[in-house]
């Protein structure tokens, strides 16, 4: 049974002085967050909220660390209690609400704000009736899906009344308009994209439909982000990579190593991305391995902001493909992802691994304490690799090469 949340709010409010400012939280999503939610927002946060009842497709364009996240996540809220779902083909349906980014962990960072929020308000808490990383429920039957939008998640098939993407420059072309964008052929739904500048991939084109409303917050517009702060981001990045990130300007494919067009299914593979070891089929890689099949691994290890990922290619089939690549949950030990390395590498027999010796030797010691046998520094070639600016230069030089003429998958 359906549980109306506006009859109970108004019945509770009833004998409160306030009573008419209270009412008026139910149509308006801005007064709910800043006098029920007490959030405090920037001017251009104020706008992109009061937009969400006035347009269909909004982007969000925002510096980095400048609550992109927390004002969505303030937004579903009042979302959830308050909103009226679609009628399609006569039929009423309540909120079904999609919300994805480009991996688990960015999902799990999205889930957790709106938890937060939930839990820190014993009113909104009565209205829920499951909450975990993957569906929030309210009494009323409105709901939150959480999904990944990575390249190998299985997504399709979801109805949504609108639809909310984080991070949304880095999922692929054909995951935004073959899976997703899909999910509101039906319903006309509200659709929130927020995300900062990369290249001119869809997230760029969304951006020039004139139908799409773009809010767009720099550094400097934001009076809860600290310059201090801001400006030592400038000093330890590259001058692209700061303007991209706090000025909201769009990275030309020009400025990149490796363009983004180099990375899709016809020279990377409809791969798999996991994070955690466990959802691999062991006993499906056993069989491969017994009757030949052959792997490498490449390891980047991550630091504060980036997880460490591990990428599999299998290599006795031509075209070679990747296999599966593994994040490892942010903040996850390394002595935790070596004995997972170690768990892999017994698994798929690799003959090589390679990665980046330069500051990564502790890690490196990790691997071996596992078992993990790879070599270290023979010319710099392969194995543990210590960086120079030549020799990263002349790899990456190499393996743009390749890339280009897609040479690697065959081998080269």
């Amino acid at each position: 049974m359906e549980i109306d949340t506006r009859a109970i709010f108004k019945q509770e409010i009833e004998e409160d002085p306030d009573k008419e400012l209270l009412e008026k939280l139910e149509s308006d999503p801005l007064l709910f967050i800043e006098t029920f939610l007490r959030r405090s927002l920037s001017e251009k946060q104020q706008f992109f909220i009061n937009s969400t009842t006035t347009h269909k497709h909004i982007i969000a364009i925002w510096s980095r660390q400048s609550g992109k996240s927390t004002i969505i996540a303030s937004y579903l809220i009042w979302r959830l209690l308050y909103g009226q779902g679609e009628t399609i083909n006569g039929e009423k349906i309540v909120e079904h609400i999609a919300v994805l980014a480009p991996i688990k962990d960015q999902i799990i960072n999205l889930f957790k704000k709106i938890k937060t929020l939930i839990n820190n308000n014993e009113f909104i808490s009565q209205f829920v009736v499951k909450c975990n990383s993957e569906w929030i429920v309210m009494k009323n039957g409105n709901e939150i899906n959480f999904m990944s939008a990575s390249p190998g998640a299985h997504i399709r098939g979801y109805t949504a009344t609108c639809i909310v993407i984080d991070e949304s420059q880095d999922i692929q072309d054909e995951k935004y308009t073959g899976d997703i964008l899909p999910f509101g052929a039906t319903t006309n739904p509200l659709i929130l994209e927020a995300g900062t500048p990369k290249t001119k991939n869809h997230f760029y084109n969304s951006i020039q439909d004139k139908n799409t409303l773009v809010v767009k917050q720099l550094w400097f517009e934001c009076p809860f982000l600290s310059e201090e702060y801001v400006m030592a981001q400038k000093e330890s990045s590259s001058k692209a990579l700061w303007e991209q990130e706090f000025l909201c300007k769009f990275m030309e494919e020009g400025v990149l190593a490796f363009p983004s067009v180099l990375f899709n299914e016809d020279t990377v593979g409809n791969y798999k991305v996991y994070d955690r070891i466990n959802d691999i089929d062991f006993e499906k890689v056993k069989d491969l391995v017994a009757n030949g099949a052959t792997y490498s691994f490449g390891i980047d290890v991550g630091k504060v902001r980036d997880p460490t990922v591990l990428a599999i290619l299998r290599t006795d089939l031509r075209p070679i493909r990747v296999e599966a690549l593994i994040s490892f949950t942010l903040g996850t030990k390394y002595t935790d992802i070596a004995i997972d390395v170690g768990k892999l590498y017994t698994l798929y027999q690799p003959y090589k691994i390679n990665l980046d010796y330069t500051n990564e030797k502790g890690f490196v010691e990790m691997l071996m304490d596992q078992g993990v046998s790879i070599i270290v520094n023979k010319k710099n070639t392969e194995g543990a690799i210590s960086f120079t600016n030549k020799n990263k230069t002349e790899m990456v030089t190499t393996a743009k090469v390749l890339l280009e003429k897609k040479a690697w998958l065959h081998g080269e």
